[in-house]
Formats: C-alpha cells, structure tokens, sequence
C-alpha cells in the first residue's frame, strides 16, 4: 500500500483517483512533489527515499502516473514514458438506444484518466437537448444542456477534453421519423442538402454544443450517405454531382462550426466512396480537381476497424495525408456484434493501426465503441481494448504480461479474466467473425433459420465456457453484472444452440418421446433461463445506461419467450393429435444466404434470424 500525504492533494478529482486505486491518505505517508512541466512531453517519474517526484505537461499524465506509481514495489524507481500522440481517445455510442447515465460517463473519465487518455468523445445523433426542438432526441434519453455542461466540467478536472460528436448529414433516422422533420429529409437518414431549414436546424445544433461544451473540436459525421441527393433532392433539382453537393453542404457546415468557434472534422469515407465508386479502402485516389472542393479547415478522419494487414492501413493513411486537410484516425473497440465484446480481435487490429499511425506521422487518434443494433454489449466490456489503446499512447510494444498489469492496476481485473468475455474465443478455428450467439439467441426453434449453420460440438463449448464465466463472477468487483450477464447467456445457449436442429430431427423421424420431452421439460426451463438472461441484461442496463431504450431489449427478449411458449404449444396440439403436422417443421431447411455448411454464422440484426417475415 502507497500512502500520500493530504496536503499533497486538495482536489476532489486526485481524491476520487485514489480510490479508484484503493490508495489512502495517510500523514505518514510518501510525499508527492506534482510539476506541470510542457517540455517533457509524456511523464517522467523519479522516486528517491520518501519522496516521489513527477513531471508531466499534461494534467492527465499525473493521473496515469499514480497509477504507475501505485504498481512499483521498490524504494527508488525512475520511469519515462514520451506520449506518441497529441491526443488519444475513445469514442462512445450513445445512440444505438444507449444512452450511459452521466455517473457512468464520470467512472469512465475516472478510468481514462488512470490510462492516461486525454479525449472521451460522446457521438450523439438526436440524443441531446435543443432548445424548441422537442421531437429532438424525443423519448430517447437525450442529455440536458445541464447534464453536458456538468460532465464537461468533471472531464476537464481530470484533464480530460470532452468532444462533441453530431451527424449533420446522414445517421439522422432517429430524428427524421418524426413528420416535424420530413421536409428537410432527403431520403432515408439523409438531411436534405440546399435547404435553408436543414441549416437552421444544424446552426440549432452546432449552438447548443457550444452552450454545453469547452471544447474547441466538434465532429459534425457526414459518414455514409451513398444516397445523398438521390430522393427528395432529385426530385427537386434533378441529377446533380454529388461530390459538389457533398462539398458545398460541408462548406455551409464549416462556417456554422467557425461562427461558434469550433474546429470541426468529420469521417472521411464519402469523399472516397464518391470518388471510387462506392468503395472506401481501395488503390485509386481521389481526383485533384475533387481535392480542391475539399474545405481544408475541416480534419478528416480516417476510421478503420476491419483490416488485418498493416500494408492497407499504410496506404489510406497516406491517401489521407496527401489531402490538403489534418488526418485523424479511429479504430474501434468491437462490442457492436451481440452481447458480447470481440476483445482479441479489436486489441490485435488495435496494435497494428496504431504502429501504422505512428510510422506515417499521425499523431491524433481515438477508438470507436458503437452499439449496432440495439447496443447489447455492456460499455466497460471493452475496457481492455481502451487499456491497449491507452498503453499504445507511451510505448512500441505490449505484451499480455503488460497489458495485464496495466489494466489491474486501472479495473481491479486482470486480462486473462476479462478476455471470459471474448465470444470470438469459441470458435477461434473460424475466424474473427465467428461468433454466432446472438443468433443463435433469437433464432426460432420452430423455423431454423439458422440450423444448417450450428457446429456439432457447439453446446459442449458453451458448456466449458459458461463454467469458465462462471468462476469469474465471484471475483469480478465492480464489473460482475457484466460476468453474470455473459454466464446467463451461456446457460441459455446451453440448452437452446441446438434444440431447433434436434425438434426437427424428432420430427421428421417421428420421435414423439423426444417431442414430448422439449413440450414438457426443456422448453419451460430454456423459457426460465431466458427470464433470468432477461433481468441480468436488465441490472446491466440499468447500472450502465438511462432506461431509455431498453424497452427493445424487452420487446426482443419477451418475443423469443412467447415464441418458445408457442413452440411448446403447438408440440403439445401435434402430440395429440389436434394438429396432424406442424407446416414449420415440414419446410426444408436451407443454408443462410451463401453462408458455408457446418459453419457458424455471426449475424448481429435481431431481425434476420427471428424470422424470415418482414419486422
């Protein structure tokens, strides 16, 4: 145990990071001499006798640094760590239903300030207050103007920037739902581009982000918008180049940012997929006479989560960097495909596009933690992959031994523990993407969407793996909502991953014993391990987020136990013989799309395995 001195430390935020850390003021305690200093450019940290010293030239390096600190068991140590970035971040979802309640967003900023991250950037695309907007962000969870200004404040006491992060283009559907927004919608979640409301409501926008915020940077989005100018903007105005309308809508938005004193950046890709036909990571560059429409006082940032050879990160980096605009980069902390986190994958790619950034000069970065789909997946699920990021900020490499370390000092967990939550760890011989629990889930037992796709050793896996969970939970701390969760769904998929393949089989030879048995013993207990999957999400939810949202997972969760209740009654009506066939049963199953034979499928949209109707 590390002692400091009280008189060493007066303010709220060094008071709450010794917590974090389980480290008491003591007046007996080791002296802490604290120096901003702008030329060190990382931290450099000298113990000698009872006295630490500690240099750094940002305030958040001297968070990090009691965490280093708090991990040497040695009278006298000296450590120097460079920062390789201006600025390193993530970036959370807190628009796919989600919305973290701003206690949970405060423990985050606690936990970047222990890692060492500068930048927690909040992508809200409806879910924030406008003034006389009120179908804004309507029964979504949006943040109060008081709720940002109160977590912009928290975040720079800990020398955290808070970023707003907006869409003033695409990735609107939430909004423009509502018949209030119609006229200024284009086509789909497209803005309509030319029309003096659609500015007045991003002006709404771009104002209330800087009532809200400190911050000098806003991301404004403009990503995926392939349709743009393809609705009610060609009916209006006819066939038009796209690129000039991308170009001159982001002209319009980048005054907006300068006239509230933002510097604004957005997602890179439309300027790619305009110039190449739809393709974003491809050879050909976008044409000089393209590159000139580009505003160069906007950054644009390359984001790119998908690539296992460093050679394709080199050559987009460098495509970016001959644009006349800053390059930022992104990758991403994968808790968007179900439940369940990705974290192997995301640390390997991690690694890679961060040594890409470093080597071709990029010196601002962030990750992405997006919630596709109804965000299922817990936020500090993810928690090792930040860590990675985080630890990538001071050094050319990271073993497991390292990053282990690192993250117990930051978590309370160990990443041998939090990789229990890695569903890509089940089928590791198939690839990242592998992972099938999530349609493995909603799947019907009765339609088998998915039954030419279920490996046979499958429920022996979930076994081994919901033993492994489950030994987790007991030493899990604060996080272990997030372990009974996961061990919760195990359980399910347990008795539920091959059940539709078996009634089939049953069926199909006329096992009627066996049909009896699902009717009267396994589907009422697969409907009770459901119910408890069920409250688990829910207590996962509800400490992590606002309520908002999780009336989907309710609608989702209380379908599938329906459908199981329908499933036992329609066996029940077949066994005697009230129905002479059950026509779901008698249809031959196909393969899913072009998906391989024997393989799992990884499909994270509830709607393409719940049913083949139309949702």
């Amino acid at each position: 145990m590390i002692h400091f001195t009280p008189k060493t430390f007066t303010h709220n935020q060094t008071a709450e990071i010794l917590a974090e850390l389980n480290i008491a003021a003591a007046p007996d305690g080791l002296n802490l001499i604290a120096i901003l200093d702008e030329s060190v450019g990382g931290l450099d940290i000298t113990q000698e006798k009872n006295t630490v010293t500690v240099r750094y030239d940002k305030p958040v390096y001297l968070y990090r640094a009691l965490g280093l600190i708090s991990e040497q068991r040695e009278p006298e140590f000296h450590i120097s760590e460079s920062a390789r970035f201006n600025t390193n971040g993530v970036m959370v979802d807190c628009s796919r239903n989600a919305v973290p309640r701003p206690e949970t967003l405060r423990k985050l900023i606690r936990i970047l300030a222990l890692m060492g991250m500068d930048t927690l950037m909040l992508y809200t695309e409806d879910t924030y207050e406008l003034p006389d907007e009120p179908y804004f962000g309507y029964m979504r969870g949006r943040y109060t103007q008081e709720e940002l200004r109160s977590l912009d404040e928290y975040a720079m006491g800990f020398g955290v920037e808070l970023v707003p992060c907006i869409q003033t283009l695409a990735h609107v559907n939430a909004a423009l739902q509502w018949p209030v927004y119609h006229p200024i919608t284009d086509i789909g979640d497209i803005l309509l581009v030319d029309a003096p409301a659609t500015y007045a409501l991003i002006e709404k926008m771009i104002s209330a982000c800087r009532s809200a915020f400190n911050s000098r940077r806003i991301h404004v989005g403009m990503d995926e918008a392939q349709l743009l100018g393809r609705g009610k903007y060609y009916e209006l105005h006819g066939d038009s180049d796209r690129f000039a309308l991308m170009s001159r809508h982001l002209n319009e938005v980048v005054a907006l940012c300068q006239k509230y004193n933002f510097e604004p950046m957005i997602w890179s890709d439309m300027f790619f997929r305009l110039a190449n036909h739809g393709e974003y990571t491809c050879d050909s560059p976008i044409p000089p006479s393209a590159v000139k429409s580009i505003p160069k006082d906007v950054a644009l940032v390359y984001w790119d989560y998908y690539q296992d050879e460093a050679a394709i990160y080199d050559r987009m980096l460098k495509a970016h960097l001959a644009l006349p605009c800053p390059t930022i980069f992104t990758g991403g902390a994968w808790k968007w495909r179900g439940y369940l986190p990705l974290l192997q994958m995301s640390i390997r790619r991690t690694k890679m596009a961060l040594a890409s950034c470093v080597e071709n000069g990029v010196r601002d970065v962030f990750t992405t933690a997006w919630g596709d789909n109804g965000a299922d997946a817990g936020l500090f699920s993810i928690l090792p992959v930040l860590q990675t990021q985080a630890e990538l900020g001071f050094r050319d490499e990271l073993s497991d031994t390292e990053l282990s370390q690192r993250l117990k000092t930051c978590t309370g967990i160990e990443l041998a523990d939090f990789l229990q939550l890695d569903a890509a760890s089940l089928f590791p011989e198939q690839g990242d993407f592998s992972d099938p629990h999530k349609g493995l889930l909603f799947q019907d037992v009765l339609l088998g969407l998915l039954d030419h796709h279920i490996p046979k050793d499958t429920v022996a896996r979930y076994g081994e793996w919901s033993e492994r969970l489950s030994s987790i939970v007991q030493t899990s701390g604060a996080y272990r909502y997030l372990f009974e969760t996961a061990e919760a769904l195990t359980q399910v998929l347990i008795l539920k991953a091959e059940l539709g393949v078996k009634i089939k089989s049953a069926y199909d030879s006329g096992d009627k014993a066996y049909l009896k048995k699902v009717a009267e013993e396994i589907l009422p207990q697969l409907i009770t391990r459901v119910e408890t999957f069920r409250d688990r999400m829910e207590t996962q939810w509800m400490e992590e987020n606002k309520p908002f949202g999780f009336e989907v997972q309710d609608i989702r969760l209380g379908g599938l136990i329906q459908r199981l209740k329908t499933a036992a009654k329609r066996l029940r009506e077949y066994l005697c013989g009230d129905l002479s066939c059950i026509p779901e049963l008698d249809e031959t199953r196909l393969p899913f799309g072009d998906a391989e034979l024997g393989l799992p499928v990884s499909i994270n949209h509830w709607s393409r395995t719940a049913s083949a109707s139309i949702i």
